[in-house]
């Protein structure tokens, strides 16, 4: 499950995805009046073990049962919401994710609960949902790395560019290496009209990176753009070896062809 955020001939990078705040985070919460806490507890541990496994579907169903038994068990709510994420069911997952937020007891859990809510709606396409549940995430923890960069993402894709260079420009501050701030402030340094930057920060990622392939497709179409044509065959022959095998080459294999005429 990923995002890919169309510029002219351009994607994003990275999209800290939600799968990776829920896996971590599988702990249960208090209870109030459950129906059957112990049934419960089990058809949501069977859930948790499908989920590892990938088998999205099964998953859904125990985390069903577990609900069914104990309407109160936010963490059942959160994790179905992942596995209807991965099963292109974004719908069903938004809806469980604002019943966990609006029935979450512990700070921490309603934080993961509108994280996760922020970045389902950021890989629907629905952006200002997003930066509004991110926003709170943000205000109530500024830590949080990863809710500072979806919610550059988030600003970007609604035009508040100079808000997203800030927030990942902080997390540069803190991590001058972070890969994924790196990655995503040249995209936005790109959208300003700020070539020279973006092509000095698209390097700056690759150094801590090399075969960081989206970086390398990003750069060397920008410099297809900007008519650096040794520079582009450069790095988008690197973006054909590096992409992972379900990203589409025949475009960027077109153009190759086109440069070295």
């Amino acid at each position: 499950m990923g995002l890919t955020c169309r510029f002219p001939c351009r994607g994003w990078p990275l999209l800290i995805l939600l799968v990776q705040a829920c896996s971590a985070n599988l702990s249960s919460v208090p209870q109030v009046q459950p129906v059957d806490a112990t049934r419960a507890q089990e058809a949501y541990e069977r859930g948790n073990e499908r989920l590892r496994a990938r088998e999205y579907q099964a998953a859904i169903t125990e985390y069903s049962e577990a609900i069914s038994r104990d309407p109160n068990r936010v963490e059942a709510y959160n994790n179905r919401a992942v596995a209807y994420c991965l099963t292109d069911r974004g719908d069903h997952a938004v809806s469980d994710l604002e019943r966990a937020v609006a029935t979450a007891t512990q700070p921490p859990d309603r934080l993961l609960f509108l994280y996760n809510l922020g970045t389902t709606h950021l890989i629907r396409g629905y952006y200002p949902q997003a930066a509004q549940a991110l926003e709170r995430v943000v205000e109530l923890d500024r830590r949080d790395r990863d809710a500072r960069i979806n919610l550059a993402v988030a600003y970007t894709r609604i035009g508040e560019l100079q808000q997203a260079e800030d927030l990942l420009v902080g997390v540069l501050q803190e991590d001058p290496d972070h890969l994924q701030a790196l990655a995503n402030l040249g995209i936005v340094q790109e959208e300003q009209g700020e070539v020279e930057r973006a092509m000095t920060t698209y390097q700056r990622t690759l150094d801590v990176a090399p075969l960081h392939w989206q970086t390398l497709r990003n750069l060397g179409m920008l410099e297809v753009d900007q008519g650096m044509r040794a520079r582009a065959i450069r790095h988008l022959e690197a973006f054909l070896e590096a992409a992972p095998p379900w990203v589409s080459r025949e475009r960027y294999r077109s153009i190759l062809r086109e440069l070295r005429r």
